[in-house]
């Protein structure tokens, strides 16, 4: 329920503030005052697109706060809580609207967006009045309008579920089949490849280990010569390095005798002596390692070249080939798997094509079975709405009997083949498409009666009806206020009218007004009590200067309002 409106510099409204109730909401005014004004701000407040033309004149932005009711444990609440937001039991909705074309939308005091809000305001707030924007003016929105009458929501549910199954299937095996159109040479490829790299029995650091055994070899003869060198300056020359630190180490044992301190050198040569003789021993074994063996070095010549093609090729080094050798067997080990998947794939996609035929015939049916039946209450609202002698009706695209293929050609996630409100204002006349031929009273006529027979399985909690009441008079205009009165018993009603027989029967009474001030026009609202309401509806009945007569016809209405609010069935609803 909307309990609180606030509106800040939007079109001729400065700043206002109004509380409303349960019940029936009535919202009534000279021509021109503005009452669409403010079902413009309640459209804003649930989701509407906002212009920035609708910033008043002068003013940087136009602001729309509303304070919702919500159910504890609603579909609200749940919706809220789905997009994080906190669950409470009321939900505070703002909009700016900014000169400059900004827009923003706070969400009980967080920050949204306008596709979040609409979520919730087609939950909270059914707006019916002659704009473009009308559920009734969009065909692919009446199936949820025969489905609530007929009890087949769950149904829908169910087919939505098995629709979404094979679409995905669908769309899983064409994804499955492409890629196995390529599949064969990626294959065969992936197989080149890794047979390649499995030959060449790569070893990590293996090119560095073969690049320096290469220099060596290529290197040998003057590695030789050098370690031969060495070898005789150490050992082999008549005066060797060997033998001079002998003959020192024999000097000095000598001096040892008399002076200990010369014993730690002594064992300082007697080191060094061993470290030579160490080095000796090493160059022998160099020696022998190191000789011209072109045969080996042809070997590594070889092994290098391999190595540097596969790493131009792959544009990797050697670890990142056996890394990508990994990766390339996997690959391939998946799409093997895919070729054996397809049937699996195939398989699904079966299944899932029988369960949204079996699920959206089982629909399709019962949607043409109790087609008649939401016709004929319709029908019977309208002929006391002044629409005597029309006719609604639904056609259908598709019939649970046709072809597979046709039926699957058709659908969507609401059905297999679509369907739309036809009518006949005119006794004699062929039902035609509803959005083509109805005026905007006849749209919102037809709502009412949609509302009036969909009462129980509609959840929005909020109704608003402007200027429902277009050329409507006498018995239709009291007709018309009783079926507002009947959804008020279950759901909030908001209606703009012009309308004494409505205006009198309403739980609340506004008057929409201009108000001049500081040389600029304004729109106020005002809740009307006793004898300013008495004013009003008289005002409606006679014009602006209404005679005692009026007055007394309005407290009459008014009365018969108050009389007719008091007396209810045992279930809730008035006695008619």
């Amino acid at each position: 329920m909307l309990r609180d409106l606030a509106v800040k510099d939007f079109a001729l409204v400065d700043d206002l503030r109004v509380a409303f109730g349960p019940g029936l909401n009535v919202l009534t005014g000279e021509t021109g005052a503005g009452k669409s004004i403010l079902v413009d701000a309640i459209a804003l407040a649930v989701g509407e697109r906002a212009s920035s033309e609708s910033v008043r004149s002068g003013c940087d932005r136009a602001v729309v706060e509303a304070v919702f009711e919500v159910k504890p444990g609603g579909s609200i609440q749940g919706i809220l809580e789905r997009m994080g937001l906190e669950p409470a039991e009321e939900f505070v909705v703002r909009r700016e609207i900014t000169v400059g074309g900004r827009n923003r939308c706070y969400l009980n005091g967080a920050a949204g967006n306008l596709g979040m809000l609409k979520t919730l305001g087609d939950q909270l707030v059914d707006i019916h009045g002659q704009h473009e924007h009308q559920s009734l003016l969009h065909p692919e929105r009446h199936v949820f309008f025969l489905d609530a009458f007929l009890g087949l929501t769950d149904a829908r549910a169910v087919y939505r579920r098995a629709f979404r199954e094979w679409r995905g299937a669908e769309e899983a095996l064409d994804r499955l089949r492409e890629s196995l159109k390529t599949a064969g040479e990626r294959a065969d490829y992936l197989r080149f490849a890794c047979a390649e790299i499995e030959r060449a029995q790569l070893s990590a650091g293996e090119d560095e280990a073969l690049e320096a055994e290469r220099r060596i070899l290529a290197n040998a003869e003057k590695l030789v010569l050098s370690v031969d060198a060495a070898n005789s300056v150490l050992f082999e020359a008549e005066s060797s390095a060997l033998d001079g630190l002998g003959r020192a180490r024999r000097s000095l044992e000598d001096v040892g005798r008399y002076d200990p301190e010369m014993i730690p050198l002594v064992e300082s040569l007697e080191r060094a002596i061993a470290e030579v003789q160490d080095v000796g021993r090493s160059l022998r074994a160099y020696r022998e390692r190191v000789e011209d063996r072109p045969e080996r070095l042809e070997e590594i010549h070889d092994r290098l070249a391999l190595l540097d093609r596969l790493k131009r090729r792959h544009r990797a080094s050697v670890e990142e080939i056996l890394t990508r050798h990994r990766e390339l067997a996997s690959e391939l080990a998946a799409l093997d798997d895919s070729e054996s998947s397809l049937g699996d794939m195939e398989d699904r996609l079966a299944r899932a094509r029988k369960a949204v035929l079996r699920t959206g015939r089982d629909l399709l049916r019962s949607r043409a079975a109790g087609a008649s039946r939401l016709g004929a209450a319709v029908a019977v609202v309208l002929d006391h709405l002044e629409m005597k002698g029309a006719r609604f009706g639904i056609a259908f695209e598709g019939e649970a009997g046709d072809s597979d293929d046709d039926l699957l050609g058709a659908a969507d996630p609401d059905g297999l083949g679509r369907l739309e409100f036809l009518m006949s204002a005119n006794p004699g006349e062929p039902l035609k498409p509803l959005a083509r031929i109805a005026s905007g009273g006849e749209i919102s006529r037809i709502m009412l009666a949609l509302k009036s027979v969909l009462v129980d399985g509609d959840q929005v909690g909020t109704l608003v009806f402007d200027e429902i009441d277009i050329g409507i008079g006498g018995e239709a205009a009291k007709t018309l206020g009783v079926k507002l009165k009947e959804l008020s018993r279950v759901r909030q009603v908001f209606c703009v009218t012009h309308l004494s027989q409505i205006a009198g029967l309403a739980n609340r009474h506004y008057a929409v007004e201009k108000a001049t001030r500081g040389g600029r026009t304004s729109t106020r609202v005002r809740l009307l009590k006793d004898e300013e309401r008495v004013g009003e509806v008289a005002r409606m009945i006679a014009g602006t200067r209404p005679s005692e007569t009026a007055r007394e016809h309005a407290r009459e209405l008014i009365a018969s309002g108050e009389a007719r609010g008091r007396s209810r069935r045992t279930d809730g609803r008035e006695r008619t």
